[in-house]
């Protein structure tokens, strides 16, 4: 009779000691807020001449999730600029936004509006049931030739964890409208050199 007892209480006390474990492992795993969701964001360009055009890839991955909620919304602006910094003029013939999630596109956009001294596109930051915006996106543009003015192409990623709707405000930069709102938001940068 002893020996039963022995068999039952040793398997039940590793079963609680694992799920004790388990739980102080989940609480105190880092959580990630909207705020330090920079940190965890992958963010790259490149380009390539084909015919006398230039064509832009942007792509970025979320490494995390906020623990704060998923919403707001995110923007890509794209500025071409010379050796100085200075923005240039340009010309677009194609672009594209596309969201994707198991390699599936989600969410597709092709209308970007013209900034102050580039152009930009919005896109949501949300959750509807298992599908999630935002987290993985590519931004794919066409310029007529920039090698006669432009050096780089400036690209801003910006996230917002707050309602923000800017479209259709021609002539005016995302950092501008976004500092008029609350502040609630981040800006990751790249600057990519023409070949």
């Amino acid at each position: 009779m002893r020996g039963n007892k022995i068999v039952l209480f040793v398997p039940l006390t590793v079963m609680i000691g694992l799920f004790i474990m388990g739980y102080m492992t989940l609480n105190q795993a880092e959580q990630v807020t909207n705020e330090e969701l920079l940190n965890f964001v992958q963010l790259a360009a490149e380009t390539e001449n084909n015919n006398g055009e230039t064509e832009l890839r942007v792509n970025w991955q979320w490494g995390d999730f906020p623990s704060d909620g998923l919403r707001g919304a995110g923007f890509i602006e794209i500025t071409p600029v010379d050796d100085a910094g200075e923005p240039v003029d340009f010309e677009i013939m194609d672009s594209r936004l596309l969201l994707t999630q198991s390699a599936e596109i989600i969410y597709e956009r092709d209308q970007f509006e013209q900034g102050e001294e580039g152009i930009f596109v919005q896109f949501p930051n949300r959750a509807d049931e298992n599908i999630y915006y935002g987290p993985l996106g590519e931004v794919t543009i066409t310029f007529s030739d920039l090698s006669s003015t432009a050096e780089y192409i400036e690209v801003s990623y910006y996230h917002t964890w707050e309602d923000s709707d800017i479209t259709g405000q021609k002539g005016v930069s995302v950092r501008d409208i976004l500092n008029e709102g609350s502040g609630k938001y981040w800006e990751l940068q790249r600057l990519e050199r023409l070949p």
